[in-house]
């Protein structure tokens, strides 16, 4: 079977339905990076750009992330926003 590369528009456009996973009030960074299969490095690239676009928040006191409102869209719409068809394919 091929392996196939995820975008990084892809994976930007998980990480807010895995930190709403399991009706959790919030997620630790390592808890996002091990659902959604990141390093550390690219992990903290998401985030700020998550935070800064407004779909993910930081609360200091639990040192956690949770979900905005603005970030609860759904995955087909984010699918269909995001580039899907320049997957790359490798054997």
């Amino acid at each position: 079977m091929p392996k196939i590369y995820r975008t990084q528009t892809e994976i930007i456009a998980q990480i807010p339905h895995l930190v709403n996973d399991q009706n959790r009030t919030t997620e630790t960074q390592t808890q996002i990076m091990y659902k959604s299969f990141v390093s550390y490095a690219q992990l903290k690239e998401y985030l700020t750009i998550l935070i800064q676009n407004g779909l993910l928040e930081y609360l200091d006191g639990t040192k956690g992330y949770r979900t905005t409102e603005k970030g609860l869209v759904s995955k087909d719409d984010a699918r269909t926003n995001g580039r899907t068809d320049d997957r790359k394919e490798f054997v």
